[in-house]
């Protein structure tokens, strides 16, 4: 008896294998090669959409980001019908718990529709300046869930889209200028159109793009302190040069200013000794 139901579980495998054989290998070499059947899809998808969204990259990086998870889920459910699987029994499955979804995914749609935002409304687009939450960082790619920054550090910041747009963002890049706000001190003795006409002129002399000069400078004193005059210089630079601009004009300022003879304060203390040094004792 039992070697009749050996036979027969025998013979059945025999003919699930000739029904289902063909069904079998494909799902295996899909397996097999799933990896590079998806790359090779996506990378032809990607560069269709390269040629037609050539002048939009957000919107470009956005829609690979999706052809990338399309791809990967349409895969996914022709090996598993390849295997008889039912999706009708799937659809209603996925009817039934459509609200635990909803609020186990509600960061994930979040993000998404961050996202579209962001493609709409282009608060930012790939290669901009950004501050957020203290940071700066150029906005490096804009994807479906996620957008990264690249900060100065060279280090790689993975930003949510949801936070994006719910949080105070600035575009450092959204106007060509940004205004460089400097303050330097000079000494009491120096001579105040001098200061000012010294750094106009450096100002003026720099060849490097890094200031944009068709916007006028402000420059004058602000402050008698208690160790030097101090003079607010407001100069609008290169966005992306902001750095550049600074420390060009810091140098130059002190070596200009020490051609001149214009001092640069550090702090006096004056020490007043009642009775001469008499009094000091040094205690051992």
């Amino acid at each position: 008896m039992e070697l009749i139901k050996e036979i027969l579980s025998i013979n059945e495998i025999v003919l699930y294998l000739k029904t289902n054989g063909i069904k079998i290998i494909i799902s295996i070499l899909l397996i097999l090669f799933y990896s590079k059947i998806k790359n090779k899809v996506i990378s032809t998808l990607k560069n269709i959409t390269k040629k037609l969204l050539s002048s939009n990259i957000e919107l470009r990086t956005f829609i690979n980001s999706i052809i990338n998870i399309l791809i990967q889920f349409i895969l996914i459910l022709f090996i598993l019908s390849l295997f008889g699987f039912d999706f009708t029994k799937l659809a209603a499955m996925i009817g039934a718990i459509s609200l635990v979804l909803g609020f186990a995914f509600k960061e994930v749609l979040s993000n998404f529709f961050g996202g579209l935002i962001i493609l709409i409304f282009k608060p930012f687009l790939i290669g901009d300046l950004v501050q957020y939450s203290g940071e700066y960082g150029n906005v490096y790619k804009i994807e479906l869930f996620y957008t990264t920054l690249i900060t100065f550090n060279n280090e790689f910041i993975i930003m949510p889209n949801s936070n994006l747009i719910n949080n105070e963002i600035k575009n450092i890049n959204k106007n060509k200028a940004r205004r460089m706000d400097l303050v330097i001190g000079v000494g009491y003795s120096s001579n105040i159109e001098e200061v000012k006409s010294t750094i106009a002129e450096i100002i003026e002399k720099e060849d490097k793009g890094l200031f944009i000069k068709d916007i006028p400078v402000l420059i004058g004193m602000t402050e008698i302190g208690a160790s030097s005059l101090n003079f607010a210089i407001k100069v609008h630079v290169n966005p992306e040069l902001y750095l550049d601009a600074r420390y060009y004009l810091n140098e130059q300022i002190k070596t200009i200013f020490d051609e001149k003879n214009i001092e640069l304060p550090y702090n006096i203390i004056d020490l007043q000794i009642n009775g001469g040094f008499n009094e000091i004792k040094l205690v051992k």
